[in-house]
């Protein structure tokens, strides 16, 4: 009787389990979508936002095909974009900057992807490469399980301090999300099209514990500020305390905003 109880009771955890991802899935695609619906205004914003146009070998478009004398498609626009603008880790610009943007984002997920093709590139050419403004991205594992790996090798090519072209290429060349397409060969794939990266140390580096609590400390910070969805915003004085930021609506505004000191809000 004890080992029948036993076993009925084993089922019934197992079964609540099985509930409970599938409840958590299903609340980080309805979050996705809830993104990919205010891409299709934001789209739209970035090209009136634009400072400074990108000149993109491949004819202006935002998923670039691979082009002669590439190892992989995007290297050369990744090293058009951040070209003469420090980094240090996880963080791209002055790191003197009075004020930082962190990005909370997971290299698998689409709408992610999205607002690195089409809404941080002005924002960088406009903030970021005028001192005013620096970025972090911290990656960590949301839409799917192979986004926790995907994520440690973002940290890990932060250690070289060459994160920024290797996740802007990473999107470029970004697989279906619903394919575990990321691993070690994937990983080499995009860190050849990033000079001086390490591809060795770079895998090698994914796999310490440094890499998986980097990892979770994003994780922890994205829900400390209540944030359901990815990519998603945060922002203040370098240094100070950082406040959610909504970019869905208008970019350029919310950054002013920041620069000055308002809320996103205000």
């Amino acid at each position: 009787m004890a080992n029948a109880q036993g076993s009925r009771r084993k089922r019934r955890e197992e079964a609540r389990a099985a509930r409970q991802e599938a409840e958590q899935r299903e609340a980080a695609q309805s979050a996705r979508r809830r993104r990919l619906l205010q891409l299709g205004a934001l789209v739209g914003i970035a090209a009136i936002v634009v400072v400074v146009a990108i000149v993109i070998s491949s004819g202006g478009t935002s998923t670039p095909k691979k082009q002669s004398g590439e190892a992989i498609a995007g290297q050369t626009l990744a090293a058009q974009e951040f070209g003469g603008i420090p980094q240090s880790g996880n963080a791209l610009g002055d790191p003197k900057a009075p004020h930082t943007l962190v990005e909370y984002g997971d290299l698998v997920c689409p709408a992610c992807k999205a607002y690195s093709d089409d809404i941080l590139p002005p924002i960088i050419e406009k903030y970021v490469r005028s001192h005013k403004l620096r970025i972090e991205f911290d990656a960590f594992g949301f839409v799917r399980p192979w986004s926790q790996p995907a994520a440690q090798y973002s940290y890990a090519s932060g250690l070289q301090d060459k994160s920024w072209n290797f996740d802007r290429i990473w999107y470029i060349n970004q697989g279906d999300e619903s394919d575990n397409y990321v691993n070690d060969a994937f990983a080499r794939k995009i860190a050849a099209g990033v000079p001086g990266l390490d591809a060795d140390k770079l895998i090698a580096d994914s796999r310490t514990a440094a890499a998986k609590d980097a990892v979770a400390k994003a994780q922890g910070e994205f829900q400390s500020f209540g944030f359901d969805a990815t990519p998603s915003f945060a922002g203040g004085t370098t240094g100070g305390t950082m406040k959610p930021v909504d970019l869905s609506q208008n970019p350029d505004q919310a950054i002013s905003s920041l620069i000055a000191g308002k809320s996103s809000g205000d």
